[in-house]
């Protein structure tokens, strides 16, 4: 996973196991880590999965799965299909604005 996802493994997870992941891959063989990990390819998710997250992409039970899979019946990736206008994306800067404010 550390050369999958690269810093940002190391920086959710550390760079050893302390046995989470360990306990909670338990009774998952070979072939279905290797699904995990194609399945991980595939998100639109670029962070890494957590343990138990990556348990459900072993398993192919996955709520990202589900709900790709829903998406106009196709396995595709969630994705922005429709440009902003401008009025939209100043609308949108003009809440960055006031959220930066509050901070």
């Amino acid at each position: 996973m550390g050369m999958l996802y690269g810093h940002k493994w190391a920086s959710s997870f550390g760079t050893g196991d302390d046995g989470t992941w360990l306990r909670v891959l338990e009774g998952i063989t070979g072939q279905q880590i290797a699904d995990g990990l194609e399945r991980c390819l595939s998100r639109a998710d670029n962070w890494p999965p957590d343990a138990i997250e990556f348990r459900k992409l072993c398993l192919g039970l996955s709520d990202f799965i589900e709900n790709q899979q829903k998406i106009n019946g196709k396995e595709s990736p969630l994705r922005i299909e429709k440009k902003p206008t401008k009025a939209e994306l100043e609308h949108g800067f003009n809440q960055l604005s006031v959220l930066k404010n509050l901070f």
